[in-house]
């Protein structure tokens, strides 16, 4: 996972940067492409509702389809010419990458799932960091950008095939294990009086957690937390770079900048799990994100724009294993359906957020659009409430 997490995460850094490059090719506006950072959230979209009958195939066979998919759709990208292939490319590698974040958290899940989330998700920032960079000096050398998306296409060529391998061998079914990797004796499983603990913290008494049918409302406010965290990401994920080039930068040079972001998500994955461990991660994340938002809508500057790119970037970065963790660990909710859920959420933002930020960027434009982001902290910060 945190192999095939990388190749994605090298793709979407990259992201901003190829809907800029795919403008100009095709003699377009950036915004006119929006749609390309949004068939990611379609194609999750999608995955959600044939979730659970993917997952009866086997986890390596499905690993092996959706790596297999990806790599695909990268080479179809870089190689492009014309917008029908544009959206081949794009639609391969969407649903790929949809049935692979749909496999993530099974595989994935347990008491600490919240901290491996967020360690393989650290993978993909820190590539995430590589990609702008490699992009923006390919441009410098007058290579064409795009062909930088092959280097995502190699590891996941890899993956596919090892797992086509492995899908050879018999495996029993996929459980949540009893105990974490570190060793230590597993822990208490609830009984009926007791609901589930969310990774980290004690039984409780049953409230509005029931044991054997999940509370709807709070099923609902830790999906719509997902749907908030991932749009916040996505909305500077998929046109920091495009704001970069109204602040009056070369394309290249956007590119290179734009790794800002994924910079901060970097910086903030890897100190997830201490963050996760000692802070209320989502209130806190909430206020830093904030903090780069103003930054990034007020900056004058290119400069200013990329302090506010980290910034956001490092409060962001524990959003959506936290809120993930916490949909997963609802008590009496079905793994494969949360895992649905999970997808559904993640769908939902990650379509209607390039998407929107788009439209409003070009009714204002894109400095003023991102002033968006600030109730979707807000409202984050509220669904998550108090948890520990």
């Amino acid at each position: 996972m945190a192999l095939v997490l990388g190749a994605a995460g090298f793709y979407l850094g990259a992201m901003g940067s190829v809907i800029v490059l795919l403008a100009e090719d095709l003699g377009l506006q950036p915004s006119d492409l929006g749609w390309v950072g949004s068939v990611f959230g379609v194609a999750l979209l999608a995955i959600a509702f044939i979730g659970p009958a993917l997952l009866r195939i086997g986890s390596q066979r499905l690993l092996a389809i959706s790596t297999a998919m990806s790599a695909v759709g990268f080479v179809v990208l870089a190689l492009a010419q014309t917008l029908p292939l544009v959206a081949l490319g794009a639609g391969l590698q969407a649903a790929g990458g949809a049935a692979t974040i749909l496999l993530g958290p099974v595989l994935l899940s347990g008491p600490t799932a919240d901290i491996r989330l967020t360690r393989v998700n650290a993978v993909s920032s820190v590539v995430s960091v590589v990609s702008p960079l490699v992009v923006g000096a390919m441009i410098a050398a007058s290579l064409d950008g795009r062909l930088a998306l092959l280097i995502s296409a190699v590891p996941m060529a890899v993956v596919a095939v090892a797992a086509a391998r492995n899908s050879r061998i018999p495996t029993p079914p996929l459980t949540i294990p009893a105990a974490p990797p570190s060793g230590r004796a597993p822990e208490a499983q609830p009984v009926d009086g007791a609901a589930a603990a969310t990774p980290g913290e004690a039984a409780r008494p049953v409230g509005d957690d029931v044991v054997g049918r999940p509370s709807p409302w709070l099923v609902l406010r830790r999906w719509l937390a997902i749907v908030m965290g991932v749009a916040a990401e996505f909305a500077f994920l998929v046109w920091a770079v495009a704001r970069l080039v109204e602040a009056g930068l070369g394309t290249g040079l956007a590119a290179t900048v734009g790794a800002s972001f994924p910079i901060g998500m970097a910086v903030g994955r890897v100190l997830g799990p201490w963050v996760i461990a000692h802070l209320p991660a989502v209130p806190v994340g909430a206020s830093v994100s904030a903090v780069g938002t103003v930054l990034v809508v007020v900056g004058p500057t290119w400069p200013f724009i990329s302090a506010g790119l980290i910034l956001a970037g490092l409060g962001i970065a524990t959003f959506y294993p936290v809120t993930l963790a916490r949909l997963m660990s609802v008590p009496g909710l079905r793994q494969s359906l949360a895992t649905s859920l999970g997808a559904l959420a993640s769908g939902t933002a990650i379509t209607l957020a390039p998407a929107g930020l788009a439209l409003l960027g070009s009714a204002v434009d894109l400095r003023l659009a991102y002033l968006v982001v600030l109730p979707l902290l807000g409202a984050l910060v509220l669904l998550h409430g108090r948890a520990r």
